[in-house]
């Protein structure tokens, strides 16, 4: 496998959770320097998942220190237990890199309408 090429103000970690897929990674965190600046376009659905509306809700701020992107649940279709579960995301890294939780960009991509392990993946954030 090849080593990610380093990128000037950003580091990247991956890591196999085992809560969906065994074997692989399936969790990928990126803490990004201070100061950094953001932009975003997402998608037009009126059912898109709560990952992406939190994103929506800070974008506005600009400012970005991380994003955590799991793979095979796409939290979508949770009501509140799916806002939490961003927001726990959110919470946990912003935590471990000392930032505030609205400079935390949260992605999910995978199955839709599965509850998220969300307990479990943030005890694996390093």
């Amino acid at each position: 496998m090849n080593e990610p090429v380093p990128v000037a103000g950003m580091r990247l970690a991956t890591l196999a959770t085992g809560l969906r897929y065994k074997g692989r990674d399936d969790l990928l965190l990126m803490a990004l320097d201070e100061g950094t600046t953001v932009g975003g376009v997402f998608t037009r659905s009126t059912t898109a998942g709560h990952p992406v509306v939190w994103d929506r809700r800070i974008l506005p701020g600009g400012r970005a220190r991380a994003v955590i992107v799991n793979a095979g649940n796409a939290n979508v279709f949770r009501g509140p237990e799916g806002d939490a579960a961003v927001l726990m995301e959110a919470e946990t890294v912003a935590s471990a890199l000392g930032c505030a939780r609205e400079e935390v960009f949260v992605a999910s991509t995978g199955v839709i309408g599965d509850r998220l392990p969300v307990e479990g993946l943030c005890a694996r954030v390093p």
